[in-house]
């Protein structure tokens, strides 16, 4: 089950970031798969944050967190791609809705060799029943969970948030210095709780928390003085696909 080709934004991701240190039969195997993700939305949001951070795309280092019901977190430097959580299927990178992310291969071949699964059955596991879903046992939907006081609809959240706030760190190390983190997907723009949380974790990267909620536009969400600003922006795949087509032509 493998995801769509990249368009120019990932293919532009430096070959370290997206070379697998798999044995050579298994890389030959999936040569040319990666990364493979809708980044379509991610481009659009990057640029959407120039404009209103009011710097050229050449002078920015970007976060950008796409958090919906498929997640990731991409590295962008100068416009362009240069690292990103997205591996060969959409398993892989940070917790999800219902996909478990980056998960110990260890432990799926354990699985596998004691009879405890079959590969179908791992496989359903792993894409539909894992991440907020299976740790909540509840739902995969944040607002659900954010409205939910149970324990264990608290602790998805927090390994949901966790997770996140790893995968940006790991990002982070990719680029030179970091000017803004970006929230985007149906969670990054319409779960302020979450959005919080994440930001709220990642003093070691000079963001903090304090940011602003009822948003109805695109926006820096944070306090005016925060040494890296946060940005809330809503992802519009529509107008990235027409704004392509144009430069196609």
């Amino acid at each position: 089950m493998c995801s769509s080709p990249p368009t120019g934004f990932l293919r532009t991701t430096a070959a370290r970031s997206s070379h697998r240190s798999a044995a050579r039969p298994c890389q030959a195997r999936t040569k040319g798969s990666e990364p493979g993700a809708p980044d379509r939305r991610k481009e659009s949001s990057a640029r959407r944050a120039t404009e209103l951070l009011d710097r050229p795309p050449a002078e920015l280092n970007l976060l950008v967190a796409h958090l919906s019901g498929g997640c990731s977190v991409t590295a962008v430097a100068g416009g362009r791609s240069v690292d990103t959580s997205m591996g060969f299927t959409p398993l892989e990178g940070t917790m999800m809705a219902k996909r478990s992310g980056t998960a110990d291969p260890g432990t799926l071949l354990w699985l596998l060799r004691e009879g405890h699964l079959d590969a179908a059955e791992l496989e359903d596991g792993l894409y539909h029943r894992s991440g907020l879903l299976g740790l909540s046992g509840t739902s995969d939907d944040t607002r659900d969970l954010v409205r939910d006081d149970g324990e264990q609809a608290r602790f998805a959240l927090a390994v949901f948030e966790h997770r996140a706030r790893r995968e940006l760190a790991a990002m982070a190390a990719s680029l030179d210095r970091v000017d803004a983190l970006v929230f985007t997907g149906d969670i990054g723009w319409d779960q302020p709780e979450v959005a919080e949380a994440i930001a709220d974790g990642l003093g070691v990267l000079g963001i903090h928390g304090g940011l602003a909620t009822g948003r109805e536009h695109d926006a820096v969400i944070s306090p005016a003085d925060a040494a890296v600003p946060v940005l809330a922006i809503e992802s519009r795949e529509e107008l990235a696909l027409a704004r392509a087509a144009i430069e196609a032509h």
